[in-house]
């Protein structure tokens, strides 16, 4: 007589013991997922946060807050859409860079339009949970307060 295979031997309790294993396996990983997408923002702002002090050029913070997550810029008062501002880089007119050198140099360039202007950088997740931090410059474009980061949770 020929043996049958262990696969054969499975039983359906065995199957379903595997089968709630991984669905056990699963829900581990989207919840330690969903924990860290829930705090990423106020990190990211905070890694931002860590790289300004008084004084800064707008380039200069425009540049450090590249790569540092997902997030929006608002400028307070608004200006007429020349000013585009992304994760991947900046717009200035016609002009768009993502390298921070030359974002530093083309918002450096234009800074002008910016003095006395707020930055609110909105750092965003997956789930209903921000972050956001302002940066207020001069009537010289310079940095002169920071605030935040402040999380909201909808």
């Amino acid at each position: 007589m020929s043996e049958v295979p262990d696969a054969a031997k499975r039983t359906g309790r065995q199957s379903c013991q595997s089968c709630g294993l991984f669905l056990v396996g699963l829900s581990v990983l989207f919840l330690v997922y969903f924990v860290y997408d829930m705090r990423a923002p106020m990190w990211n702002a905070g890694r931002l946060k860590a790289r300004l002090h008084a004084g800064m050029s707008a380039g200069e913070v425009v540049a450090a807050s590249l790569r540092t997550g997902r997030h929006l810029v608002f400028v307070n008062p608004p200006m007429e859409g020349r000013w585009y501002f992304d994760d991947g880089g900046v717009t200035v007119g016609n002009e768009h860079t993502a390298e921070p050198a030359a974002v530093r140099a083309l918002v450096d360039k234009q800074a002008s339009d910016l003095a006395g202007r707020t930055l609110s950088f909105l750092y965003l997740s997956a789930v209903p949970v921000r972050a956001s931090l302002r940066v207020t410059f001069d009537g010289a474009g310079r940095v002169s307060a920071f605030e935040g980061p402040v999380g909201h949770a909808d």
